[in-house]
């Protein structure tokens, strides 16, 4: 029977033989080693829980710990990433997440879920967070008079401090920060460019403003995706709030993602402080 207990920094190469397992080619173990950092100086001692059979680990999953400002109050959040478990092991799965359950006023978050993840966590309590997401073509718009800022430092000496801090905290990850400014107000995106089945998109992670956002989108989306060399824009649906968009296309998610948390609601969630941003998923 294999022993749950703490992953640490020196445990990468232990655990780094079970990543294979998902079969992502985009993924190197650069990507996978940032899962054994503290990319937000929590100063948590540990980066997750595996299982350890005496010889070698035989299963895994992250713990990526972040804090936030959430309307005036500090937030503790954890994002849940990469269950992997060697299959003779797999009744001991469940041990892995245990332990984020007993964490106190701790956000916990899913945002890359299978279906046995799915299925599991459901059963522990987790809710859904969002189903699809609207892709949005940059088809050539009027002229208007709403401008996208895409200069860093001109991103940087315009933003608040809460935005700032956001910033400078994903200042070494792989994201762009973009600047929307309008005649009703401005708005932070923080973006990354992703993959999927090798097209590529401009992932919106934050949106300080979401409702400007979307009544500039028609403005700023061709330079919005010229600038992040994608194809399309990726939202989360639940920030359209039923607003609709032509020509754009309705994703299913294969899985939910998903959150556990007894002090946030679905509106104070997003995907900025996850493994999303730290994989570049």
């Amino acid at each position: 029977m294999a022993v749950v207990r703490k992953a640490r920094e020196k445990d990468f190469e232990t655990v780094s033989n079970l990543f294979p397992k998902f079969n992502n080619s985009q993924l190197t173990l650069e990507h996978w080693k940032r899962l054994f950092q503290d990319p937000w100086n929590c100063n948590e001692d540990y980066f997750g829980y595996l299982l350890d059979d005496g010889k070698k680990a035989v299963g895994f999953l992250g713990y990526i710990f972040s804090r936030r400002q959430i309307n005036g109050m500090e937030r503790m959040f954890c994002s849940l990433t990469s269950w992997v478990v060697e299959d003779e092991y797999r009744s001991q799965s469940i041990l892995l997440f245990l332990p984020g359950l007993k964490l106190k006023e701790v956000t916990l978050t899913i945002f890359t879920a299978s279906k046995l993840t799915f299925d599991v966590t459901k059963k522990l309590g987790f809710k859904e967070l969002e189903t699809h997401l609207r892709i949005i073509p940059p088809w050539p718009s009027l002229k208007s008079e709403q401008k996208l800022v895409v200069n860093e430092k001109e991103v940087r000496d315009a933003l608040q401090p809460e935005d700032l801090q956001l910033m400078l905290d994903h200042s070494h990850l792989s994201c762009r920060n973009f600047l929307v400014l309008s005649s009703y107000g401005n708005c932070h995106i923080i973006v990354t460019r992703t993959f999927r089945k090798n097209i590529p998109f401009a992932y919106v992670h934050y949106l300080s403003n979401y409702r400007v956002f979307f009544k500039s989108l028609d403005a700023i989306k061709s330079k919005l995706c010229m600038e992040m060399k994608a194809v399309s824009i990726l939202v989360e649906e639940r920030y359209l709030e039923g607003t609709p968009f032509a020509f754009s296309y309705k994703y299913t998610l294969p899985q939910a993602t998903l959150f556990k948390s007894d002090v946030l609601d679905v509106s104070e969630i997003d995907s900025l402080y996850s493994e999303l941003v730290v994989l570049n998923f």
